[in-house]
């Protein structure tokens, strides 16, 4: 019977089970269901905004300006109404900065290469900026009573469970159904595992990049609405809180690496592969393209002969890596998408 190794969401499910645990036996009143489910509204924005930050780290990136999002575009939408104008041109309005925000990141980030840590800093402080300066008159913006009708978003109930932890579920499963089922969710953990083989096979790079800004900006600002409805008004300032810190240590605790771009599934280990002084120098390196194929595994005599395959020339190496990706990336109706992992064809010297 092999011994299953210890992981970071093990550890973090254990610490959690024994506090839980420890609070309900010496804490009168905190195993109450009432407390349970104002513990679960009170994080249930926490994990909205996780998930949008899930989504661009996933594909090697972060998002600073996450707070930024949930703040401005929910309080121009109270702002606007506030003034006389009417609540359908107010979210339209809103959800037009949100993509407009969204759109500018992606391309700084994918198009004009800026590090994605300094683009969404500056961009942040810019969109909070321009909230105080343009679009806000307090720092804290009063729930309209013509909203009134969007109010169960954030205090209704279904069953007794509050409203922002069901909208948190729902969205929980849409991000995971993208993630997982679909063609660009698949694109998104290419780019994440190796964005310079998945460029190379032909997925493009740069437009899924772009709609991983724009997907994060619209969940952020889906969080503002929430948060506005649910405590009857948007308080500007809270970009100058720790709340990123707090999202950023969700998605780690989560499973998600910031260095490595990679999402493990439950139940997933890391492979590890036996340094090759033959093998590619660099990470980035071309020939390292295929993600979880084995020499023996296409279909090509070449692609199973590791013999033939060291001694081809790189022109042939990558077009059978490239075959072995596009059977893996592209022929999603056959079976289901899955995270992969990179491996290194090796060199032979000739004897």
């Amino acid at each position: 019977m092999k011994r299953r190794p210890i992981t970071q969401q093990g550890i973090v499910f254990a610490i959690f089970v024994l506090m839980f645990a420890g609070f309900s036996l010496f804490l009168p009143g905190f195993f109450a269901t009432g407390n349970l489910l104002g513990l679960l509204q009170n994080v249930a924005i926490l994990g909205i905004l996780g998930l949008a930050m899930a989504i661009v780290v996933i594909g090697r990136g972060i998002d600073i300006s996450m707070v930024a999002v949930l703040a401005v575009p929910a309080g121009l939408v109270l702002q606007l109404v506030q003034d006389g104008h009417s609540v359908p041109m107010a979210f339209l309005a809103a959800l037009g900065l949100a993509l407009a925000f969204g759109l500018v990141n992606g391309w700084l980030i994918a198009y004009a290469e800026v590090p994605s840590l300094f683009t969404t800093l500056a961009s942040g402080l810019f969109l909070a900026g321009l909230g105080q300066v343009g679009f806000f008159r307090l720092d804290i913006v009063q729930w309209s009573p013509q909203l009134d009708a969007l109010a169960w978003v954030g205090r209704g109930t279904l069953l007794g469970v509050p409203m922002p932890v069901i909208m948190f579920g729902v969205l929980a499963g849409a991000v995971s159904f993208f993630l997982r089922r679909t063609r660009l969710g698949t694109y998104v953990y290419a780019i994440g595992d190796n964005p310079f083989g998945a460029r190379v096979t032909g997925i493009p790079t740069r437009p899924v990049i772009v709609l991983q800004y724009v997907l994060a900006a619209l969940i952020g600002t889906f969080a503002g609405m929430v948060m506005a409805a649910s405590v009857n008004s948007m308080p500007t300032r809270i970009y100058n809180s720790t709340l990123i810190y707090d999202v950023i240590l969700v998605v780690v605790l989560g499973g998600i690496g910031l260095s490595l771009g990679r999402a493990r599934r439950r139940g997933q280990r890391r492979h590890r592969h036996p340094p090759d002084r033959h093998a590619a120098q660099r990470h980035d390196d071309p020939r390292r393209l295929v993600f979880g194929a084995e020499p023996g595994q296409g279909r090509d005599p070449a692609d199973r002969d590791p013999d033939r395959l060291g001694a081809q020339s790189p022109q042939r190496r990558n077009r059978a890596a490239g075959r072995h990706l596009r059977r893996r990336f592209f022929d999603l109706s056959r079976r289901r998408p899955r995270l992969l992992h990179s491996t290194t064809f090796t060199q032979r010297r000739p004897t």
